[in-house]
């Protein structure tokens, strides 16, 4: 009934990585890097994201040329989940409650330099010597009740003298360029 030998389990080899890509290693992120670079800031051009500054589609030419700048093949930023600004992928974010995150909108990757702009938050810049050892691409799907509730905590940590109308319209207000994104993927979809 069984055709496999009883033995070749124990002839079975892993699948060969090469030495930069050996899984369950701390490698650095940025493939370009050299010495010099070492506690700087990552350079401009070692930056990954989509070329629109916008969003990509996931499987395309040019997320599958990420891996040429990046052993991480992913976006150099990620958002946090908590609120929405942009930093160093899988680093934790600075208002302590969030982790940044390659942001997801279906199957399109978005950029997440431009959501932190659209919430008014401030790049966390990456530095250039970064390590990474992750089993799973840190990663989540953009939502709009997350986004809704990150910005009414925003709306309301520094419009406290508003009333509730008030702040329901600069709340709209503020969402509004995220809802016309996500309209434009969808077309995509």
């Amino acid at each position: 009934m069984n055709d496999i030998p009883r033995n070749s389990f124990n002839k079975m080899k892993p699948t060969p990585f090469e030495q930069d890509e050996i899984p369950n290693r701390s490698q650095r992120i940025v493939k370009g890097y050299t010495d010099d670079q070492e506690g700087k800031d990552i350079r401009d051009e070692d930056v990954v994201r989509p070329s629109n500054g916008k969003y990509t589609k996931q499987g395309s030419p040019e997320t599958n040329s990420w891996q040429h700048k990046s052993t991480g093949r992913c976006p150099t930023y990620g958002t946090c989940s908590f609120c929405f600004k942009a930093g160093p992928t899988g680093k934790k974010c600075t208002c302590t409650y969030g982790n940044y995150l390659i942001l997801f909108y279906r199957d399109h990757v978005v950029d997440s330099i431009m959501i932190g702009e659209m919430f008014g938050e401030e790049l966390e810049v990456a530095k250039a010597d970064r390590m990474q050892n992750w089993i799973r691409t840190p990663m989540m799907q953009l939502n709009s009740d997350c986004c809704d509730l990150a910005m009414r905590r925003k709306v309301n940590k520094e419009n406290g003298d508003m009333d509730d109308d008030e702040k329901n319209k600069l709340r709209l207000k503020h969402l509004e360029p995220i809802w016309n994104l996500k309209t434009e993927i969808f077309q995509f979809v």
